[in-house]
């Protein structure tokens, strides 16, 4: 799922890891601002929804992929937990669309929350990854 969740955000294009701390070490140095363009364009968030997702202003996402910069750690780290998030969701129900459908629908498992929503927050993430753990599992969810 990592694989998965790196190529959501241009690995080994754009930069490498190969093992977790590799991860760790990418993340703190902050990612490439085309990750963001990547994730976009992968994943079919808006940059709007990108930026509340990674507590950021449009503006900021705006500016960081025109000057090609890095994005902060903190930045780096929440986008990597969507990432993994939307991987994990890809994975259990098997197709990208499907996935990014259930995203943006409120879940029964969640308490009628829409999953989009949480991931803003690594509680949101976690509640998230355990409901498709129990999905995966056919548990009911």
């Amino acid at each position: 799922m990592t694989s998965a969740a790196l190529s959501l955000l241009g690995a080994p294009r754009l930069f490498r890891a190969a093992n977790a701390f590799d991860l760790d070490r990418e993340i703190r140095r902050g990612f490439p601002a085309e990750s963001l363009v990547r994730f976009k364009r992968d994943a079919g968030f808006s940059y709007e929804e990108i930026a509340a997702l990674l507590d950021l202003s449009a503006k900021t996402i705006e500016r960081a992929i025109a000057r090609r910069t890095r994005l902060s750690r903190g930045a780096s780290d929440r986008l990597y937990r969507v990432a993994r998030v939307l991987a994990l969701c890809e994975q259990v129900l098997e197709d990208r669309k499907h996935a990014l459908e259930w995203l943006r629908r409120p879940q029964y498992g969640l308490g009628g929350r829409v999953p989009a929503e949480l991931l803003g927050t690594e509680a949101g993430s976690r509640e998230i990854e355990l409901l498709l753990e129990r999905i995966e599992h056919g548990f009911l969810a």
